[in-house]
């Protein structure tokens, strides 16, 4: 899962760090701290805290640039994030100097917690500096070609049956010169 202790990520293995960026779990503001994108994993260190959370990344199932709660790189963990003394299981900061702040849901839909109802954890990197939000998707893109997901790749068998398909559907063609007779024209 993850790994709560000191954050040592060597120069030679860090693809891109960032200071000021802000981790939320779960809609719940952590903190401000440096984030650390590593060939091996995703670390945050808060700023009032020895120890950090680190993320490998098999264990990230998805993420994206978000432009909710504002621009920001927005992931899905694969678990539910627990950080004794920062972050309990039900969703408060419990440590931190900060009071927490959780974001109510409006009730439209637009804001669905898709990382809860999957067993997971949510996590939004608000880095203070909106233009790093690029730098650290292409980073953490770089990463994940780095571990592909076993499950996801497909054996050589499976390649060549769905080649062989491939050719029987190749040289379908459709002869109705009627089938767009009911479209309209602009």
């Amino acid at each position: 899962m993850s790994i709560i202790g000191v954050i040592n990520a060597s120069v030679e293995d860090t693809v891109y760090s960032e200071d000021n960026v802000k981790l939320q779990i779960n809609k719940t503001d952590v903190g401000n701290g440096t984030l650390f994108v590593t060939k091996e994993y995703l670390a945050w260190k808060p700023e009032n805290r020895e120890e950090g959370v680190s993320i490998p990344w098999l264990k990230i199932t998805l993420h994206a640039i978000s432009s909710a709660p504002s621009r920001s790189i927005y992931m899905i963990l694969d678990f539910a994030l627990k950080w004794p003394g920062v972050f309990d299981a039900n969703g408060q900061a419990n440590g931190g100097n900060e009071a927490p702040e959780v974001e109510e849901d409006e009730g439209n839909g637009s804001d669905a917690s898709l990382g809860s109802d999957l067993g997971g954890s949510e996590l939004h990197l608000l880095p203070q500096n909106p233009n790093a939000v690029d730098h650290i998707y292409e980073a953490m893109n770089h990463c994940q070609r780095l571990h592909p997901d076993p499950n996801d790749s497909i054996s050589d068998d499976e390649f060549m049956e769905a080649e062989e398909d491939m050719a029987n559907i190749q040289n379908l063609h459709i002869d109705d010169e009627e089938r767009f007779a009911d479209a309209e024209e602009n």
